[in-house]
């Protein structure tokens, strides 16, 4: 005879899946930003030219010696707004970015902004393994 084990952890539905994808996007992309490592955060996209994009200007500016200061992204109040197909799910949150400092190997600022608070629409992908960020707008 043959046993199978009861699911000790609650799968979650494609939706609330694609919503925790767009959710740890910006927690890795605040921690990138932190630590200037961008290796969690290209983990948690697929084929986002929005995100290559912003990972390699951080990749370059470890390289510069340049750093961020005050970087905390927050994605709130995220919803699904439409299902393209069972692979494609697009959300809408409302993403606070901090007022950014950021400071060249000297410390002398090299780019600020006021921040702000703003709808962040996003293409969450189902690849093989996960829930991806596909597009960012």
């Amino acid at each position: 005879t043959s046993s199978s084990a009861a699911p000790t952890t609650t799968t979650m539905t494609d939706d609330e899946a694609a919503i925790a994808a767009a959710k740890r996007y910006f927690s890795e992309f605040t921690n990138a930003l932190a630590t200037r490592d961008t290796v969690a955060l290209r983990r948690t996209f697929l084929g986002c030219r929005v995100c290559i994009e912003d990972a390699d200007r951080i990749d370059q500016a470890k390289l510069s010696g340049w750093t961020f200061e005050k970087a905390i992204f927050d994605l709130q109040d995220v919803r699904v707004t439409s299902r393209a197909d069972a692979t494609h799910i697009l959300v809408r949150g409302s993403l606070s970015s901090p007022p950014l400092v950021v400071r060249d190997a000297q410390g002398k600022v090299v780019h600020s902004s006021a921040g702000a608070v703003g709808a962040k629409d996003m293409i969450i992908v189902k690849s093989s393994t996960a829930w991806l960020v596909q597009a960012i707008s």
